[in-house]
């Protein structure tokens, strides 16, 4: 919400749409899956690599799926670092 209110710019090489986790389709893939990006999640039409993908948990919806890539890099990465500092 910040960063669509411009008070969060993104980097100067990112999406030029606002946004940063998405779910949905992926054509060529199939249904139920969501990532992260580097923007552009308020876009009707993103492309994604195929390293940024995560398939959403079974009883999840597209919509609560959304939220899950950065709440689970943000866990990973939090983990990772206690791990590293002991």
């Amino acid at each position: 919400m910040v960063q669509h209110q411009g008070r969060y710019p993104a980097p100067p090489s990112a999406f030029p749409y606002s946004g940063l986790e998405c779910s949905g389709t992926i054509l060529g893939l199939g249904p139920n899956v969501c990532a992260l990006l580097s923007g552009g999640k308020y876009a009707e039409k993103v492309v994604v690599l195929v390293e940024q993908l995560l398939s959403v948990p079974d009883g999840v919806s597209l919509t609560d799926a959304a939220g899950l890539p950065e709440v689970a890099c943000t866990i990973w990465s939090t983990a990772w670092r206690i791990v590293l500092v002991r």
